[in-house]
């Protein structure tokens, strides 16, 4: 397990964006203590980078030079990643081995949250040549080739469906920066859209993390626009020199072809989601959406209490480990709800 953190968008308010990515960056050490690291881009007027990464927790990192000294910069995009290093696949006191991963030309970078598994890592290491024992080299690899990049992501999305991910890959020109960012089920991955109060979208693992760093620099926002992303979406948010933020989602369809090659290409199916046009317009009124969701949830729930009740067997069945993960996390989610309500009643 590991934690992500970033932004994209020149902030109108730089001192905040500092305090909540400091924030957002302590509180993600829950997530992994190994290792700490950014890349962060600058203004497209000076079209600097900074890359720095070190064998230490994030509390420890913050103080680092190299650290503050970002801050002292106009940053467009930026990319911070806590690292929990599994056995095997890189020890984090070689610090080759940590986040994050930036190609020669240091216009790519790639932060990851998972593992690449050994059987997808041995088929991709027969076309990609890495230089660390870290696993998570082998995205940079594959996303920093000179295609395009959507090609680049399909060959990822094809060769690891047996991996467990949540990554962030940022690429960047004279003119503009992309941040993609996409998960299977296995990682957790959010978007917090501030387009409107700072002119910047930040991503960030739980929404736990984020409560949490704004709890603790007493932050505030009168409409938290949070979105949750689902697996196999893929999301690419463009930053232009115009200042202007462009974001689309993809979802990620598989070809379903036993017979294809190795290295066949997934299909994207380019359409907008229902998020996008709420960042466009956020004052959509959905409360009739919730209303009916609700509604159903009420009627789901009540069905399958009368199953367990009815059927002894069923209660011995494995399901139920599933129904108990599933009802764990969405306790969860009713919590951070309350929390995003501002009452522990509904």
């Amino acid at each position: 397990m590991c934690g992500l953190l970033g932004f994209i968008g020149q902030s109108t308010d730089p001192v905040i964006s500092e305090k909540l990515t400091t924030a957002l960056f302590i509180r993600t050490e829950s997530r992994g203590i190994d290792a700490s690291g950014f890349y962060c881009i600058s203004d497209f007027k000076n079209k600097n980078i900074y890359y720095h990464k070190q064998p230490v927790k994030s509390s420890i990192f913050i103080n680092s030079d190299e650290y503050k000294s970002i801050w002292q910069n106009n940053l467009t995009a930026g990319l911070f990643h806590c690292r929990a290093a599994s056995l095997g696949v890189g020890i984090p006191i070689i610090n080759e081995n940590n986040h994050p991963f930036v190609s020669n030309d240091l216009k790519k970078a790639v932060i990851h949250n998972g593992l690449i598994s050994r059987i997808d890592y041995d088929v991709l290491r027969n076309f990609y040549e890495c230089e660390t024992a870290c696993d998570s080299e082998i995205v940079l690899r594959i996303l920093e080739q000179e295609s395009n990049s959507f090609e680049n992501l399909k060959i990822f999305f094809d060769n690891t469906a047996t991996s467990a991910y949540a990554i962030a890959f940022m690429e960047c020109t004279e003119n503009d920066r992309t941040l993609y960012l996409f998960r299977n089920q296995e990682r957790p991955l959010h978007i917090l859209d501030l387009s409107q109060e700072l002119g910047q979208i930040f991503f960030f693992s739980t929404v736990e993390i984020l409560f949490s760093s704004l709890a603790d620099i007493n932050l505030n926002f009168d409409n938290l626009r949070i979105h949750e992303i689902q697996p196999h979406n893929l999301f690419a948010i463009n930053y232009k020199d115009t200042n202007r933020i462009n974001l689309k989602q993809f979802i990620v369809k598989s070809d379903n072809d036993e017979t294809k090659i190795p290295m066949s290409a997934r299909k994207i199916n380019k359409k907008l989601s229902d998020w996008e046009n709420k960042i466009q317009s956020t004052q959509v009124d959905i409360t009739d959406t919730v209303m009916a969701m609700s509604n159903k949830l009420i009627e789901n729930m009540g069905n399958l209490q009368n199953k367990l009740q009815q059927n002894v067997e069923f209660k011995k069945n494995d399901k139920v480990n599933a129904i108990f993960n599933y009802l764990r996390d969405a306790n969860k989610k009713f919590d951070n709800l309350k929390k995003l309500w501002g009452t522990d009643e509904f």
